[in-house]
């Protein structure tokens, strides 16, 4: 079974190498999303991008394999 997940997303930037954000930074966003052009003055800004979503799975799937694929990701 095939699930679209391009909802629920949420988003924080940090400097480079910082730690994951605490909650509380994190925004929603939609998908597809590019972080770097919403910075018209800065487009090659260097910094790390954090992206969670949190995932259901019925518990009796617990158990096998999940495999989430995403496309059209820009570098790392």
């Amino acid at each position: 079974m095939q699930q679209l997940l391009n909802d629920n997303w949420r988003f924080a930037k940090t400097e480079n190498g910082a730690p994951r954000p605490a909650q509380e930074a994190f925004t929603p966003v939609a998908l597809p999303h590019d972080w770097l052009i919403a910075q018209e003055n800065d487009l090659y800004e260097n910094s790390d991008g954090w992206y969670i979503r949190n995932l259901n799975v019925a518990e009796d799937q617990l158990d096998n394999c999940h495999i989430v694929r995403f496309d059209g990701v820009y570098m790392d």
